[in-house]
């Protein structure tokens, strides 16, 4: 009880100077292909403090497709051509909940580190629990960096015809959020615990197509997506394999 009270107080006290209250002061950009609605949230995030990772303009992905390119168009027709049947909507609806995006990781975490038994002591499993919560922290902030560098606009907002399962998240379109946060959660599980790494990649991009099922986000939001998801816990894992090694 002692040591969790202490490292919380250290905690609180770094969160007051994570910047995540700084106001943002930048100018948002105008144009067919940028976001539209008159509320975003997080514009800041990619410039609040990361645990592992340097800056998260290192992860910055290629622009998106042009909206008036045939890559767009096919992205488009993509979305449009879902037969969102009742099984394929479910699964779009299972993944937008809070509790599939981060406790049903934890879950999975705990119930690895618990299958270890007296193969994993208690300072490592501390280091895997660190490291996945790191990781997805940092992912998170990359991704939202790149929302904010080019303020995509959501496919139902190019294309009214495009059928959505559920409102515009507000914020930009690429990349996804979705796909980003369960590769990181992934990634870092899986590299403590190898066993599980296949079924929860599978699972990650289960999370990440559950959005184009929704018609919220374009294929390729979900590439860029997986891509900073994998980057940034690669980096994270390094990081944290010297502070084990201390």
């Amino acid at each position: 009880k002692e040591i969790g009270a202490a490292v919380a107080r250290e905690l609180v006290e770094y969160a007051k100077k994570d910047k995540s209250d700084m106001k943002w002061s930048g100018e948002r950009p105008t144009g067919p292909d940028k976001l539209k609605g008159d509320v975003f949230v997080y514009p800041a995030a990619g410039q609040w403090a990361t645990w592992a990772i340097q800056s998260a303009d290192d992860y910055l992905p290629p622009p998106p497709h042009d909206i008036d390119s045939v890559e767009m168009q096919k992205e488009l027709n993509e979305l449009k051509n879902i037969e969102r049947n009742v099984p394929v909507s479910i699964a779009g609806w299972l993944n937008h909940s809070t509790e599939r995006a981060y406790r049903w990781w934890y879950d999975k975490l705990a119930t690895a580190v618990f299958e270890s038994g007296a193969e994993m002591d208690s300072p490592s499993a501390a280091l895997a629990y660190a490291t996945v919560a790191a990781a997805n922290h940092d992912a998170i902030i990359a991704c939202f960096n790149a929302k904010y560098t080019y303020w995509m606009i959501r496919p139902a907002q190019l294309d009214n015809t495009v059928p959505t399962l559920f409102p515009n998240p507000p914020h930009p379109s690429y990349p996804a959020a979705h796909s980003c946060s369960p590769t990181s959660f992934a990634v870092a599980i899986g590299h403590f615990f190898p066993a599980h790494s296949e079924s929860l990649l599978k699972a990650a991009h289960v999370a990440g197509y559950s959005r184009i099922i929704a018609g919220i986000h374009y294929p390729n939001d979900k590439r860029a997506g997986e891509q900073i998801g994998t980057d940034v816990t690669l980096d994270v894992i390094s990081f944290a394999e010297k502070l084990g090694s201390l």
